[in-house]
């Protein structure tokens, strides 16, 4: 998947506002697995009440232009999130688009339903992928909020929404993410708890992001897929 929190204690806790200078510390655990790198072409579906079709791309030349993918429960109430977020920010950057769909690992099933994804048999997750421009400190700014808005402390699961497909990550598209997004993930650890980081490597990992609704489908490969499992 992209980048996964899940917690050693028996209920996840309220994730510390990270841009205040907070000392809180819990008892909770976060698991994270942050790609490094990867390439991503946006296709459209035809029909709302099929699975997806097969990929079309759809080339983005807009210079300036990053994607990011974002997984926090319900795609709809991450987008709602994200798109306020953007709102009260827009001195930072510019939320060019937002996408709900799924994202899942290469061997999982291709052009799943929401019904199929909803059944826990795919391996799919739900998944908001943004492009923006406003480069890293925009990138941050949306990975704390991200943060701040869900509790990446409960594995499969936000509030009463139950299921694998409400995982928490991130998938970035670049180093430079990648870096933010393990940074800052590390920051809220230390709000949690004195964790351990041990990192495992995986080479040749391809990631589908299915669209729900037939609107479109993102498809993303990357090199390797770095997993970081606190402990």
């Amino acid at each position: 998947m992209g980048c996964r929190f899940s917690n050693n204690t028996t209920k996840g806790q309220t994730v510390p506002n990270l841009a205040s200078s907070s000392s809180e510390q819990g008892g909770d655990k976060a698991t994270t697995s942050i790609p490094p790198s990867g390439s991503a072409s946006l296709i459209a579906s035809k029909s709302p009440s099929s699975p997806n079709k097969a990929p079309e791309d759809r080339p983005i030349s807009t210079t300036g232009v990053e994607r990011a993918c974002f997984g926090a429960g319900c795609y709809w109430g991450t987008e709602k999130y994200m798109r306020d977020f953007s709102k009260k920010n827009s001195a930072l950057g510019t939320l060019m688009s937002a996408t709900v769909g799924f994202m899942g690992p290469a061997d999982a099933p291709a052009n799943p339903t929401y019904q199929q994804v909803c059944s826990g048999s795919t391996g799919h997750v739900e998944v908001l992928q943004v492009e923006y421009k406003g480069g890293n400190s925009y990138f941050e700014e949306m990975v704390r909020f991200f943060f701040q808005f869900h509790d990446p402390t409960t594995p499969n699961r936000q509030g009463n929404d139950k299921g694998s497909q409400y995982a928490s990550f991130v998938f970035v598209q670049n180093d430079a993410q990648r870096e933010i997004a393990e940074r800052v993930k590390e920051e809220l650890q230390r709000h949690l708890d004195d964790g351990k980081v041990t990192c495992f490597q995986e080479k040749q990992v391809s990631l589908v992001v299915w669209a729900d609704m037939g609107i479109s489908m993102v498809y993303i490969c990357c090199l390797y897929l770095c997993l970081l499992f606190l402990h």
